[in-house]
């Protein structure tokens, strides 16, 4: 069964979900302008701020993903600890120079947990 939980007055819920542990894996998914998806694995993902709600990935500066996020909502499919997916949909908040990856965070809009969550292509 899926639960959503919408954003209100005190943001989308996140601080009553329990929060992937560090060694979770997490899959980004970003959108191109001509409207192409675009999967890549996050060597990091955490949440950083619940006022406003943001999550920051780490994404490989050569791939795909990397170069849309700055520019377009992008989703992030992470699994926790149990096995249950959560899926946060986030707005650009800011890109950072990470060397040899993009440090994207974005401000989370939506999150859904028990979503199914896909390998990069």
């Amino acid at each position: 069964m899926s639960t959503e939980t919408s954003s209100g007055p005190q943001g989308p819920g996140l601080g009553a979900m329990t929060l992937p542990r560090p060694s979770s894996g997490a899959i980004v998914t970003a959108e191109a302008y001509d409207g192409a998806a675009h999967r890549c694995g996050a060597g990091a993902f955490t949440l950083v701020s619940l006022d406003p709600p943001l999550a920051l990935v780490t994404l490989p500066r050569s791939s795909a993903a990397a170069q849309c996020v700055g520019d377009a909502p992008f989703t992030v499919d992470v699994p926790d600890a149990s096995g249950t997916e959560m899926t946060l949909t986030c707005s650009p908040w800011n890109v950072y120079d990470g060397g040899d990856h993009v440090i994207a965070v974005g401000e989370v809009v939506s999150c859904r947990k028990d979503q199914p969550c896909s390998s990069p292509s």
